[in-house]
């Protein structure tokens, strides 16, 4: 099957949590709803336990949605969807350093035509030396990336 060039037929909403990806959640799960999309909500963990200080990214699993924790990222966003009639989700636990790069190789490998990213906005200084996960994410992704401010 041919993907169309432009057409969104798969989401992938990248949170940690914070205010900015709240906003990105609600973004996503409105646009999923609306086109009837299936949305993925994806999370990048550090590694649990083992050494993996030389690596980048060291893969994904699909969570089962009865194992979130309702309190957790995931379960967050998970319950934002629900709130909203929304349940056509499943969620991705990721565990990497480069969270840019983790988001990104996933959204490839498993062919998603969107990516929905939070920011705050950070210029100058600030983000000199804190990083822009989304300013990364857009110069890395295959895909189109949306950035809710």
């Amino acid at each position: 099957m041919n993907r169309l060039e432009g057409v969104v037929t798969k989401l992938l909403c990248a949170t940690d949590g914070s205010l900015a990806s709240v906003k990105a959640i609600a973004f996503a799960v409105e646009i999923s709803k609306a086109m009837q999309l299936p949305l993925t909500f994806f999370s990048v963990f550090p590694p649990e336990g083992g050494n993996h200080t030389d690596l980048a990214y060291w893969g994904a699993i699909v969570v089962d949605l009865h194992d979130i924790k309702p309190e957790s990222v995931l379960g967050r966003a998970v319950k934002r969807a629900s709130d909203t009639g929304y349940y056509h989700v499943r969620c991705v636990k990721a565990f990497g350093k480069h969270i840019a790069q983790a988001i990104s190789d996933y959204a490839r490998v498993n062919q998603y035509d969107l990516i929905v990213v939070g920011t705050v906005g950070r210029s100058g200084a600030s983000r000199l030396l804190l990083g822009s996960v989304a300013s990364d994410l857009v110069n890395r992704a295959h895909c189109g990336v949306c950035v809710i401010r």
